[in-house]
């Protein structure tokens, strides 16, 4: 049995259709007059012997109506017609039950052909996260701090008034006892980074598991 655009053609002579079809042509009955008499649209009754039954508007009352109109009309068993349609809607439902079941064993085998890539996709992909993550947390709890010492020219009487800004815009004043005078204190900006140990680790592990692979 095929399956064609929600329509099922049986290969023996035994469907629904081929019955229809074979008894309207033994009869040398035409479509147009069946139509007439039958009150049911041509295409409608076309579809009925091709088993194009998704052109049949109203559902299954309306299907299992016009067969059986159909079949009266063509001196058939209205009743055996039925029983034809119903094993067509059991044949397909398996169908498509055995498509679905054969569809997940396809991805399941699939997936089985690369457990170790796949693996090491999440390993790196974590390893990443928390190398991000690291920066996010470092940022918010330990800022970097970023201290400048302006220049200043000792005096004479051997103390200086040094000023240090800090990020938080906070300006405070210390005085110091220089070692010798007239020296000028030049101390350059001072990034700290205290994380930078655990993103090592961190590049570390993920090179060490790529290589074992």
């Amino acid at each position: 049995m095929a399956e064609l655009n929600g329509t099922v053609k049986n290969s023996d002579d035994n469907s629904v259709g081929k019955i229809l079809s074979s008894a309207r042509k033994k009869k040398r009955l035409r479509y147009k007059k069946l139509s007439s008499e039958l009150k049911i649209d041509e295409v409608y009754l076309i579809a009925l012997e091709e088993e194009n039954f998704s052109l049949i508007p109203g559902g299954e009352a309306y299907i299992k109506g016009f067969l059986r109109a159909y079949a009266r009309k063509l001196d058939l068993n209205p009743d055996i017609i039925i029983d034809k349609y119903n094993e067509r809607l059991v044949l397909l439902s398996e169908n498509s039950t055995r498509e679905s079941v054969n569809s997940n064993r396809a991805i399941f085998n699939k997936l089985k052909e690369y457990p170790a890539s796949l693996s090491l996709l999440a390993f790196i992909s974590t390893l990443l996260l928390l190398f991000f993550l690291t920066d996010v947390i470092f940022e918010r709890n330990s800022p970097l701090k970023i201290v400048e010492v302006s220049k200043q020219k000792f005096p004479e009487d051997g103390e200086a008034e040094i000023t240090i800004e800090e990020q938080s815009n906070k300006n405070f004043q210390e005085t110091i006892a220089p070692k010798q005078e007239n020296k000028t204190l030049n101390s350059p900006k001072i990034k700290i980074k205290d994380n930078v140990l655990l993103k090592n680790l961190i590049f570390k592990l993920a090179l060490n598991q790529i290589t074992k692979r």
